[in-house]
């Protein structure tokens, strides 16, 4: 049975000040038979209808204090000297006043008057006196409007049945039955059409839909709620997530912080508490004391639920909290009339090369700001960070770096994705700019300073932008800090570019087929390439092709023939079909060196009318077009990022465990919608040999409900020993479960080692309490609609099951006996998972594997041949091969023997298994009952 740990639900505490609904339904609270069956509230004076239990302005429910609040009013009322008692507070006023000292209420214009005399007093006939149900001034039985506000007063006629439909309806509309009332966006206190300030909260009427910060309006009713409120106070349903979201990015952006220490408000330039010094940021500990977050981050993954949430919105919080550590960085720069100077990317050698080394004629001689560049266009501009970024500002310098420097240009295509990576949009004279990235899925705001590499001239060594802009060299230093050095930038794939600069999904669309690999690939179809071309060019998607041959039939020197440079990446502008020509056009991020062969600029294949309408004319800007046979040969992939801005996401760190407890994720998918799970591990750049990658795979399968096991495999990924794997799916309404995985560690302890991380985790009720090794990852979710994301730790056998649902989805089967059934799996998953599914009810089944001719495969048996007995009514999954080492080629050779035991035997799978399970392995590996 699958054991999961219990999710942890957020839970808002209700207002201090109002009461529990079980307080406001309570029968024996007393009733007041006011003015024609009426009672005001002893919190805000509201007159409201007997049957109701509760107030209809401030929902405070009614009590006996309010039948003690009127006798007192009546006894201070006899009890005082002559005078005339105020109707609307009983304040007793002297004789001939005018108006009420007491509410300052007109006291001539109401009508009938009670006259105070000694131990006498004379009360108004309650008959002939009503009260208005929206502003509750009393006005004569015989009124058919308010004298105060103008609102039609009901007849007595009509009294019963407007009693019975305060029953149903708490809440009127905006606009009232009478066009001279309207309801006030606030409280929806009725106001005369003319009044601009309401008469109960004092707050403008006009302005639309304007309410207080943190109100939220119900989507049903259309009533204003406090911001403390998680249900509608009206018709009690709760409050939506696209509220929910609203609200608490307006409480980020909020001007003050709370110490959650203290509790003291603090302005938001304050990065530690003015009263404790506690961090802002810092989070609470169930036994009060503060947690850092960086200790947070050290634990390893949280259990919780998590809602997605929009990626333009969750830009905007992030940039939010980085402002508040730069606009302290400027405040002490210009306190002390220095220059920003980033201590933690040092202009030295370090921060140059992954392997400091000392040369005679060094290409960076010198660190300089830009007023002491010279630059390359000889501009005389004033320098700025950007000025509508244009591919063609680019300048790429000595650093091999083509493969981010497109995927710059590719975006630059779209100037306001440029303007979205860096924070700090304004020139800075004290040196300080943010700039965002998207490294190994983890958003992340990199501080740097303007000092740049510089040789003996005073020009830039790396890259540079045109026009006398600092975008492109900030961007650069930023992806270097990020990486350790610029060295650490040299060589790479379009894709990690476009994946790193928008933290959007990427994917690879394979041009040609890689001999190593082809027993995972199909031969590739023109045609099918072109339609899924179209189709994200459609979609809007960034689009960039890698440059060079994956068998090396073509020659370094044909590519140079053609205008072609092997192993670079080109930016992917338009896609157009001419004719029978099907046709895509390419930049060069160099900005020169373009093709040559057909329908270049000088291809006598263009006609007039077809070169002006496809502007066939760019070659010097390194712009051209090539046909669709010509970038299957010339180029092996095109890197696809998906961006849209109106999806939601949400980012998970996981961690993947070698044995015992999996880390899994349930999706509450509320409303049919496209989603595209991405499982991130670090990369390996700029780790040098230290580093090194497991293979990846994200299984999503059905569930009944939270905390269940699965029923069925919806869809999987392809497994992959790379920084990344994603897939894509719809989802109908209901529960699945999302389980990431890799194998390759559980056999390869010397190798995995080096990246172990501690995750310590309470006892979730599955019996494990402690201490275990896993690769830290991060678990992306976008989706087109909003989900609901809810972290466990699963203690069964997560696994096995996961492999024996995706093996009866999409393994081959064989069936040596009637009621068995063997499955293997060896497509696209870089190695082999061979399960058996024992239905017979008389044999134990006995398979022999043996996988002992594979090439750079570890399997999670620890040994290439194995023998397993499988009971009857049982399943197992018998054994797992995968990939090492990713830069090279694998082979596997795999040979199955069948044959059956007779009679219901009990088999110890301690003395069976050849080789035994071990402690690594057996929750994978053992028999469980189907």
């Amino acid at each position: 049975m699958c054991r999961t740990a219990k999710p942890e639900v957020v839970v808002i505490d209700p207002n201090q000040n109002s009461l529990p609904r079980s307080a406001m339904e309570d029968e024996s609270s007393s009733s007041y038979d006011g003015h024609s069956g009426t009672w005001e509230c002893v919190y805000c004076t509201c007159i409201n209808s007997s049957l109701r239990k509760e107030c209809q302005q401030c929902r405070h429910p009614r009590y006996k204090e309010t039948v003690e609040r009127e006798s007192k009013a009546v006894e201070r009322s006899m009890s005082s000297s002559d005078g005339i008692a105020c109707y609307f507070c009983t304040f007793s006023n002297p004789a001939g006043a005018l108006e009420c000292e007491m509410c300052h209420k007109c006291i001539k214009d109401v009508g009938t008057k009670t006259h105070l005399n000694e131990g006498t007093s004379t009360s108004v006939n309650e008959t002939e006196m009503r009260p208005c149900p929206h502003c509750t001034l009393l006005n004569p039985s015989s009124a058919s409007r308010c004298s105060a506000c103008g609102s039609r007063i009901a007849t007595v006629e009509k009294d019963n049945a407007l009693e019975t439909e305060e029953k149903h309806s708490v809440i009127q509309s905006s606009k009232a039955p009478d066009s001279d009332v309207v309801a006030c966006h606030h409280c929806t206190y009725m106001n005369a059409v003319h009044v601009e300030t309401c008469g109960m909260c004092h707050q403008p009427t006009k302005g639309g839909d304007v309410m207080k910060s943190g109100w939220w309006k119900c989507d049903k009713c259309r009533y204003n709620n406090e911001p403390n409120k998680t249900r509608c106070v009206a018709c009690d349903i709760p409050i939506t997530a696209a509220i929910s979201r609203k609200l608490r990015t307006e409480q980020r952006q909020d001007r003050t912080w709370t110490c959650v220490k203290c509790t003291l408000k603090n302005p938001e330039g304050e990065v530690r508490c003015q009263i404790c010094s506690t961090r802002y940021g810092d989070k609470q500990k169930g036994n009060g004391n503060v947690e850092d977050n960086t200790e947070k981050r050290r634990r390893g993954p949280s259990v919780g639920r998590q809602e997605s949430w929009s990626m333009q919105l969750k830009r905007q919080v992030d940039e939010h909290d980085a402002i508040l550590q730069w606009k302290n960085i400027i405040s002490f720069c210009r306190m002390s009339h220095i220059s920003f100077v980033d201590p933690s990317f040092p202009h030295s050698s370090r921060s140059l090369y992954l392997n400091p080394r000392h040369s005679d004629n060094p290409r960076v001689t010198q660190w300089l700001r830009p007023p002491q560049i010279v630059r390359v266009d000889q501009s005389r501009s004033e320098w700025v960070v950007s000025r509508t970024p244009r591919p063609s500002d680019i300048m790429q310098g000595v650093l091999g770096n083509c493969w981010f420097l497109s995927a710059l240009a590719v975006l630059a295509e779209r100037p306001e994705l440029v303007e979205k990576i860096i924070v700090t949009r304004q020139k800075c004279f004290e040196g300080a700019y943010q700039v965002r990235l998207c490294k190994d899925g983890r958003w992340q705001i990199i501080l740097v300073d303007d000092c740049f590499p510089c040789n003996k001239y005073n020009r830039l060594v790396y890259s540079q932008a045109r026009r006398a802009q600092l975008w492109v060299p900030l961007i650069e230093k930023a992806m270097a800090k990020l990486y350790s050095c610029y060295e650490a930038l040299r060589g790479g794939n379009c894709i990690e570019g476009l994946s790193t600069l928008t933290g959007a999904p990427c994917d690879t669309l394979k041009l040609q087929v890689s001999p190593l690999l082809s027993r995972d690939e199909n031969a590739i179809d023109g045609d099918l390439v072109w339609g899924q071309l179209l189709s994200f060019k459609e979609a809007g998607f960034l689009m960039g092709a890698s440059c060079g041959s994956v068998d090396e039939s073509v020659s370094e020197a044909e590519f140079k023939t053609v205008g072609l440079a092997s192993q670079h990446a080109y930016s992917v502008l338009d896609i157009q079909q001419v004719y029978n020509n099907r046709l895509i056009r390419l930049r060069n991020p160099w900005g020169s060196h373009s093709w040559t062969g057909d329908w270049s600029d000088s291809s006598p294949l263009w006609t007039p009318t077809l070169r002006e309408q496809l502007m066939a004319h760019g070659a010097t800007a390194g712009i051209f077009w090539v046909s669709l046979p010509d970038l299957m040969k010339y180029f092996t992939r095109v890197d696809v990022c998906k961006v849209r801005s109106e999806w939601a996401e949400v980012r998970i760190e996981t961690v993947l465990t070698t044995d015992g407890p999996t880390h899994i994720v349930y999706l509450t998918v509320l409303h049919d919608t496209e989603i595209e799970l991405c499982l991130f591990q670090e990369k390996m750049r700029g780790q040098g040999h230290k580093a090194t990658l497991v293979d990846l795979w994200i299984a999503i399968l059905a569930v009944p409900g939270m905390g269940q096991r699965p029923t069925s495999a919806m869809t999987h990924s392809k497994r992959s020993v790379k920084n990344c794997v994603s897939v894509t799916t719809f989802l109908k309404v209901g529960f699945y479960m999302v389980v990431p995985m890799a194998f390759n560690h559980i056999s390869n302890q010397a190798i995995f080692a080096p990246h172990a991380a501690t995750v310590v985790a309470a006892d979730d009720g599955g019996g494990w309490n402690g201490m275990n090794e896993g690769r830290s990852c991060v678990l992306t979710l976008y989706s087109a609609r909003p989900v609901l994301a809810d972290s466990s730790i699963a203690a069964s056998p997560i696994l096995a099951d996961t492999l024996y649902h995706i093996l009866k989805m999409s393994g081959k089967r064989t069936e040596p006996y009637r009621g068995v059934t063997v499955y293997t799996l060896m497509v696209n998953i870089c190695g082999l998972v061979v399960g058996v599914e024992n239905r017979n009810h008389t044999i134990t089944f006995k398979l022999e594997c043996s996988c002992s001719g594979s090439m750079n495969m570890v399997c999670t048996r620890l040994e290439m041949d194995t023998v397993d007995y499988i009971p009857a009514l049982h399943r197992q999954i018998s054994l797992v091969l995968t990939q090492l080492e990713r830069t090279s080629g694998y082979g596997i050779t795999f040979q199955s023997r069948f044959g059956s035991v007779p009679g219901h035997h009990h088999i110890d799978p301690t003395d069976l298994h050849v080789p035994p399970l071990t402690d690594k392995n057996r929750l994978l590996h053992q028999p469980y009952p189907l």
